[in-house]
């Protein structure tokens, strides 16, 4: 009967009288063990053979006269005559530090790949890493840095705190000067920032600061045309006050309510609508306050400016006051306002600071007279 030789390859440190020993893969009982025989050669590469071992998974250990271990290796056999290679069987841990040491940019440019994938969400979340510097004393809000770009580069991004007493307080940066890398931050920290305190750029982050968002209001088109609409063409977004539109009294409290609803100083159900095919007088028109009770006109000047629905002022017409309220008012349309047909708007307003007491519509239709 004939026998099997399995011979196994492996390496070794060179010009050793080595020992080679196969164990059973997770077993301490030795199977089989042979004298192995360096290469000419081939310096370091040893070669054992063993006859007839099982097929199976062994792990070989080569051992030297002392005997001392040089040698560890793990080899497959099968049944047949052959040579056999060994290799090495990394650890689960040693194979994940391999994995997440591997260069992202080797692989980036990969389609579909896990690589190129962290690439982009590393791109989508850059953040520039830095320390805080002794260059300038630190407050709350400036400090110096570390940091090297070109001066406000950094500007609306969000700066976040990753060590120190600071860490995890963050705010959106005002400023940043590349001359010892000064930031100016929008909110004040909790307490100025130690030499050596980490902070990140969250470069993908833009925000602007409060005043930013308050100046940009206050002088939006769209915010005056808004309020153009209701005080009319005199309306100033530099001299005049939500106030001065809710609250005629000049009280310190505004109610800003829709012209169908019944708000301080303006008459109650405002979408009066009066349909006229000549120069009728329209009213009287009943002002109240926000309870309903009458607003004493007598003593104010008083105007009632007539306008397109675009907003175009037609004319400025004085009313007149009556009622034993003082708080009717009735008021005529000159030939200009009643030219064309058409929806037109009206206003009561006070002279001085066209503070506005009442809104509604009149309607030039010549097939009407008076409508309710």
């Amino acid at each position: 009967m004939s026998m099997a030789t399995q011979s196994v390859e492996f390496r070794a440190v060179t010009g050793q009288t080595i020992t080679a020993k196969l164990f059973s893969a997770g077993s301490d009982t030795q199977v089989a063990s042979v004298s192995a025989t360096e290469a000419t050669n081939r310096k370091g590469t040893y070669t054992a053979a063993f006859t007839d071992i099982a097929a199976g998974e062994y792990q070989l250990i080569a051992f030297d006269a002392t005997p001392i271990p040089v040698a560890s290796w793990w080899v497959t056999l099968a049944a047949p005559t052959a040579t056999y290679e060994v290799y090495d069987k990394a650890n689960k841990l040693a194979i994940a530090d391999a994995v997440l040491t591997e260069s992202v940019l080797d692989h980036r440019s990969v389609n579909n790949s896990l690589a190129k994938f962290i690439w982009q969400i590393r791109n989508a979340n850059l953040t520039i890493e830095g320390a805080v510097s002794s260059a300038i004393t630190p407050t709350t809000l400036t400090f110096s840095s570390n940091v090297s770009a070109t001066t406000s580069a950094y500007a609306h991004a969000v700066l976040l705190f990753t060590s120190g007493a600071l860490a995890g307080e963050n705010s959106p940066i005002i400023s940043y000067t590349s001359t010892n890398g000064v930031f100016v931050l929008e909110e004040p920290l909790t307490a100025a920032p130690s030499n050596g305190d980490e902070f990140v750029v969250i470069a993908g982050s833009h925000v602007h600061s409060v005043a930013d968002i308050q100046s940009g209001l206050a002088t939006s088109s769209g915010v005056t045309a808004g309020f153009t609409e209701i005080k009319g063409a005199g309306w100033s977004s530099a001299t005049d006050t939500l106030e001065e539109i809710g609250d005629a009294s000049g009280g310190s409290s505004v109610t800003v309510a829709p012209l169908q609803a019944t708000a301080p100083n303006r008459v109650a159900g405002t979408e009066i609508v009066t349909y006229i095919n000549d120069t009728s007088p329209i009213g009287p028109i009943v002002v109240t306050d926000g309870d309903g009770n009458a607003v004493d006109l007598s003593a104010l000047t008083l105007k009632v400016c007539v306008e397109k629905i675009d907003g175009t002022v037609l004319a400025n017409i004085t009313p007149s006051v009556s009622g034993a309220g003082n708080n009717q008012v009735t008021f005529t349309p000159t030939s200009d306002c009643v030219v064309k047909t058409g929806t037109f708007r009206w206003s009561l307003r006070k002279t001085s600071n066209n503070q506005v007491y009442a809104l509604g519509d009149f309607v030039v239709d010549p097939a009407a007279r008076i409508s309710p």
